[in-house]
This record gives structure tokens, C-alpha cells and sequence, in this order.
């Protein structure tokens, strides 16, 4: 997960921010707005690339920390397991 998340944060989101400055478009006023639009989708509107990497590391974190939580659990829960059965069986 890690590997994923450091993916998200260093590769696709310093993508997004380069692609929010683009150039050779010209100077046009339909190749303005173009210009002006597809950098937006990059960084800036709601919709852009950018936010949806920023989801996404959101997601990866979340679920790299909820399974942390239940692995933890899960062996707090197993050595309990454990010790009630080596109790229960000293004497048989």
C-alpha cells in the first residue's frame, strides 16, 4: 500500500500539477479557453485529475490504516485464544 500511495503523491500528482501549466496553444481566443480548460482538468476544477489523485492516496491511507487496526486486533485476539487454551488443557 505504501508503494501505491507514494506512487499517487510523487508520480501522478507532480504530473497533474505540470500538465496545469501547458504551453504552445496559442494566442487564439478558442485556443485560450482550450488552453485554460485543460489545465483545469489537470488541477483546479472539481473534476480534475489532481483531486482524483488526491482521493485516491486518501483511500489508500485510510485502508492501510483500518488494516492495521484489524490485523491488530486479530492477534491481541489470538494470543488471548491461545492463552485461554494452553490454561484449559494444563491440567488435562
Amino acid at each position: 500500500m505504501e508503494t501505491m500511495r507514494k506512487h499517487l503523491d510523487e508520480d501522478l500528482l507532480r504530473t497533474a500539477r505540470r500538465l496545469a501549466r501547458l504551453n504552445g496553444f496559442g494566442t487564439l481566443p478558442s485556443s485560450v479557453v482550450m488552453k485554460e480548460a485543460f489545465e483545469k482538468k489537470a488541477e483546479g476544477a472539481p473534476d480534475s485529475a489532481g483531486r482524483q489523485y488526491r482521493a485516491a492516496v486518501d483511500v489508500v491511507v485510510a485502508m492501510r490504516d483500518t488494516y492495521d487496526a484489524v490485523i491488530q486486533k486479530l492477534t491481541a485476539q489470538d494470543q488471548a485464544n491461545a492463552a485461554a487454551i494452553n490454561q484449559a488443557t494444563e491440567g488435562a
